[in-house]
């Protein structure tokens, strides 16, 4: 088995520093080992303790900060909670798709600032450029998805898949340009 190096990543959490990384990395392994498992639930009621060093990462905004980014999630969810189902001709299920996607797209009136929102997929479908941008951004999350996993060798075939589909997608772009 090869040797294996753990090293402390870019989160989604924000830009912590290298010694905040550690300590929140300290403190998780600390629960693990105590709890058997690490539930995001129980961290919260841990970190509810304000002498509790996970406390600074978890309790950063007040409460009415908290309440809308979770409604904003919440919506989120709503838009994706829509699904498009594929039928056969005897009417089993064969497929779904979301029948919203996120997709970036330039401010009405003001193109050079780009925000995340959603819109039917069928727009998205007939728009070249914001299909492309979704084949690019499916892509990237492939990828992402590939590296978190790459130590399952038994995937090596769907890694080199995606890493084949990378580069003609982007070779057809490049053609295209």
């Amino acid at each position: 088995m090869a040797n294996i190096t753990r090293t402390l990543g870019k989160t989604k959490f924000g830009r912590l520093r290298t010694d905040d990384l550690a300590l929140v990395a300290r403190e998780l392994k600390r629960i693990e080992k105590k709890e058997g498992a690490i539930r995001p639930a129980r961290i919260v009621e841990i970190a509810s303790d304000p002498a509790h060093p996970l406390h600074r990462f978890i309790f950063r905004l007040t409460d009415e900060q908290c309440a809308h980014k979770w409604r904003i999630e919440e919506a989120r969810r709503l838009c994706q909670a829509v699904r498009i189902v594929f039928t056969d001709d005897d009417g089993e299920e064969v497929g779904n798709s979301p029948s919203l996607v996120s997709v970036v797209m330039a401010e009405d009136g003001a193109p050079e600032i780009r925000t995340r929102r959603y819109i039917s997929i069928d727009r998205a479908y007939a728009d070249p450029d914001i299909r492309r941008t979704m084949i690019e951004e499916a892509l990237a999350e492939a990828d992402v998805w590939a590296r978190r996993h790459s130590s399952l060798v038994e995937l090596a075939p769907v890694f080199r898949a995606i890493s084949e589909t990378k580069k003609v997608t982007l070779r057809k772009k490049a053609t295209a340009s």
